[in-house]
């Protein structure tokens, strides 16, 4: 038994020092990976402006009406703190359609 684990404990060195001289080489040809975190980006905006039917710019903004059903949907279904906290909700709910304010204080 103490003969296996010599044999063993030889074939473990063999492949350490083996694996340790074949992974850690570098030839020569390898190229420099940028890094994305330090790259500063060069480009321009992608933001397109809203446009009608006229192609006049309009301004994103608030659906009209949808205001007050976000405001119903507070009142009706649950309480919150404090002002602050309901304002902050309500514009949530003003920005993005797909807001839903009983599935966000359910968690």
């Amino acid at each position: 038994m103490a003969i296996d684990l010599v044999i063993y404990a030889v074939i473990a060195a063999g492949l350490v020092f083996w694996l340790r001289s074949i992974l850690g080489t570098r030839t020569g040809d390898e190229r420099e990976r940028p890094n994305p975190f330090t790259q500063q980006p060069d480009n321009k905006p992608t933001v397109v402006p809203l446009r009608d039917g006229q192609g006049n710019v309009v301004q994103a903004g608030v659906l009209p009406g949808y205001t007050d059903q976000a405001a119903e949907v507070l009142e009706r279904h649950m309480s919150v703190a404090g002002p602050a906290a309901e304002q902050g909700l309500l514009e949530i709910a003003r920005a993005d359609r797909d807001f839903a304010v009983p599935h966000f204080l359910r968690g």
